[in-house]
């Protein structure tokens, strides 16, 4: 009598498109106020056999107290997607733009009280973006998967804000996405 292993069930692929919504709150790590504070934003990309993601996102972070600033970022993400059981898991790299619009700043007459100062309206300023991050997910349903997003982000900072010449900020976002 010959016994044989029981045959594994294949693990579902990675592979295909997914597009994700993601929602959450960013902090500036270093640096006066908080440009970032919750956002939103969207990620969508291709997953390769054996796991190679390549895709992009998009978010909008709005500052936590009123004059606090916003910032919008748009970059392209390279990644691995790792199986975990039924879930997976990918550390990512990403590179882009950030467009910031910093605290908001105030000019004073000179020898004047502060009745009349007046706020000054401060445009977005693009810097260049760097992000680490990871991203776990869980499928819910046939198509539906939800989980957390970690990332640092790091820019210059030409405005002297830092002594380190770099603005870093750390987001966590919720995932709610699809797998096609």
């Amino acid at each position: 009598m010959v016994f044989a292993p029981a045959a594994r069930a294949a693990e579902p692929s990675l592979a295909g498109f997914s597009a994700e919504a993601l929602g959450g709150i960013g902090f500036q790590l270093n640096g006066p106020g908080n440009p970032f504070g919750p956002g939103f934003g969207l990620r969508a990309g291709y997953t390769l056999e054996p796991g190679f993601f390549l895709g992009g996102s998009g978010a909008y972070y709005f500052g936590l107290e009123p004059g606090d600033g916003e910032t919008g970022l748009l970059e392209g993400e390279v990644g691995f997607d790792l199986p975990l059981g039924r879930g997976s898991l990918r550390p990512y790299l990403g590179a882009g733009v950030a467009a910031i619009r910093d605290q908001e700043m105030f000019a004073c007459a000179a020898d004047s009280g502060p009745q009349d100062c007046f706020p000054v309206e401060r445009g977005f300023e693009p810097k260049f973006l760097w992000t680490l991050g990871a991203r776990g997910a869980y499928p819910v349903a046939e198509l539906l998967q939800l989980g957390l997003d970690a990332r640092f982000h790091i820019m210059p900072d030409e405005q002297g804000f830092t002594e380190s010449g770099l603005r870093v900020a750390f987001a966590v976002h919720a995932v709610v996405g699809a797998r096609l």
